[in-house]
């Protein structure tokens, strides 16, 4: 599977995938191997590791501004987060490998959530602003409800079942780039922004590594698709 959207349209993104699970302390106790197992896999060899009260954490890279990936096992949760625009099969396979290395340790666990979350900032046809926000103004039925007050910003937040989706346009020094990327040194950056957040709730399932691997692909999947789908549609403005 490749990249969904090309490397070259995308200028931010953040890739977050999680699972969440009834609290389970025995995590706390298997700190020290939880750790060990994931930095002998050559994926993970030489991530920064950190204890903390909840779990572990482990960065790629020993300053925290730096990081591309994040790892975050917690009594309650486990998190993977990549902030590269690296391939979406690159990124799924190295989640599966946590889960693999994850799972030799922990067992009876009941999972409550699995979820995907895909925020970004992408380029368009036009670099000026103003076009790209009269283009996303326009593409509305009517105007009813912004002619009567001059906008300088737009941002559309459609729910639906099991999932959400942000987007509009990004100019110079933008809150979304700011709140969400506040790594990056690029404050000129205009084009457009897409978040979007699905996931699955279980109200009993416990672990079979098999099923969470198939239904966190399932929702994997659709994050990617509700992503390329809405830039496909905004990618001429």
């Amino acid at each position: 599977m490749e990249n969904n959207i090309k490397n070259l349209n995308i200028y931010l993104r953040n890739i977050i995938l999680e699972l969440r699970y009834d609290p389970n302390p025995i995590i706390l106790d298997l700190r020290g191997q939880l750790i060990n197992r994931l930095i002998s896999d050559k994926k993970f060899k030489g991530y920064i590791w950190s204890l903390t009260d909840k779990g572990i954490v482990l960065n790629d890279k020993e300053s925290k501004d730096e990081s591309l990936y994040t790892i975050i096992v917690e009594i309650d949760r486990l998190s993977y987060i990549s902030r590269t625009v690296a391939s979406s099969e690159d990124h799924f396979n190295r989640f599966k490998k946590i889960l693999e290395l994850i799972f030799q340790s922990i067992d009876n666990v009941k999972l409550r959530r699995i979820g995907c979350r895909v925020q970004g900032v992408y380029k368009v046809l036009s670099k000026d602003y103003s076009k790209i926000f009269n283009s996303f103004k326009d593409q509305f039925k009517t105007n009813l409800f912004l002619n009567d007050f001059p906008s300088k910003d737009l941002k559309l937040l459609i729910e639906y079942e099991n999932g959400r989706y942000e987007t509009g346009p990004i100019g110079k020094n933008d809150s979304f780039v700011r709140t969400n990327f506040p790594n990056n040194t690029n404050s000129s950056l205009v084009g457009i922004a897409i978040d979007t957040d699905n996931y699955v709730i279980f109200d009993d399932f416990e672990v079979d590594k098999n099923k969470i691997e198939s239904n966190t692909k399932r929702i994997y999947d659709l994050s990617l698709t509700v992503e390329k789908t809405l830039y496909e549609r905004m990618k001429e403005f």
